[in-house]
């Protein structure tokens, strides 16, 4: 869904994590009346996999500390980790291990 690292919320990682989300049409202001000030776009959702509620909670709880480092995230939850970069520096799939490493310590 979003690209930018700095614009990404756990919503979006834990939303391509669970579904394939493909752009399936362009809708223009004009389709609507009255007329919006916004182009539209129609999304085509598969599911890909369910997603644990407890995994949910810590994706949410991580972004909630993500000007911190994933260490001191990791301190948050009780657990020790080495890493040293932020949510920011990590790919929507890193963030998904992390919080997958975090459930089963």
């Amino acid at each position: 869904l979003t690209k930018s690292a700095k614009s990404r919320r756990s919503i979006s990682i834990i939303a391509n994590y669970a579904f394939d989300i493909k752009k399936f049409l362009d809708v223009g202001k004009n389709n609507f009346s009255p007329s919006p000030n916004v182009d539209s776009v129609v999304l085509k959702i598969i599911k890909k996999k369910s997603v644990e509620k407890d995994l949910i909670y810590v994706i949410n709880k991580m972004f909630s500390y993500r000007r911190k480092t994933i260490q001191n995230i990791f301190k948050q939850f009780g657990k020790e980790t080495i890493i040293e970069k932020r949510l920011d520096d990590l790919s929507g799939d890193e963030i998904i291990d992390l919080a997958k490493e975090i459930l089963k310590r």
